[in-house]
């Protein structure tokens, strides 16, 4: 732990002061079927600025596990509802979606944002990693500083025990009750 300290400090010594210096952790994967045929991935990022402040945007994702696989951001103005057979709803709410905490407000140096990007993967079949409930998926995420500067993510889905669909720094997903049922459910970001 301490030398990983060290590390870190080393690198932010190296980058000048006027420039940011921005990294991307990836905390948390989920992949959601809310209908069969329809599958989207949850990730649950974070945003650092060491440096000079900065915006981030132009975000793209690879899903390193299926290098082949398209995947496409989405951009949603509502809150999200998962439904969940015979348990209460996940809500995702608009105003955690981290592109747009960090698209217009920058992040100010010392700064931290935590949000999610959702994301759908058309013709996937997540059989396998349902199949597969301790799987540890990996993805790589990208995305661009105010001045241009390509940033990759770091992927620490692993690291806690912790496997809610909760982050510290989002909103606590709210219930809605009457959304609870073992009934079929329509898709959430149905257009």
């Amino acid at each position: 732990m301490v030398n990983e300290i060290e590390g870190i400090l080393d690198e932010y010594k190296k980058k000048p002061s006027h420039l940011p210096n921005v990294s991307i952790i990836v905390h948390q994967i989920k992949v959601f079927e809310p209908i069969p045929g329809t599958c989207y991935m949850l990730t649950v990022l974070s945003v650092r600025n060491t440096g000079a402040p900065s915006i981030v945007d132009n975000w793209m994702m690879t899903f390193d596990d299926y290098p082949e696989q398209k995947v496409q951001k989405i951009n949603f103005t509502e809150d999200i509802v998962f439904p969940v057979p015979n348990q209460v709803p996940f809500v995702y709410h608009r105003s955690d979606q981290l592109p747009d905490k960090v698209a217009e407000n920058p992040v100010p140096p010392g700064g931290k944002r935590v949000g999610f990007i959702l994301w759908k993967l058309p013709g996937f079949d997540p059989k396998p990693i349902f199949d597969n409930a301790g799987i540890s998926l990996h993805v790589t995420v990208r995305a661009k500083d105010v001045v241009g500067n390509l940033i990759v993510s770091e992927n620490k889905t692993g690291k806690r025990d912790d496997k809610s669909l909760h982050y510290p720094g989002l909103q606590t997903p709210a219930s809605k009750p009457d959304l609870v049922s073992g009934q079929p459910h329509q898709d959430p970001l149905a257009e």
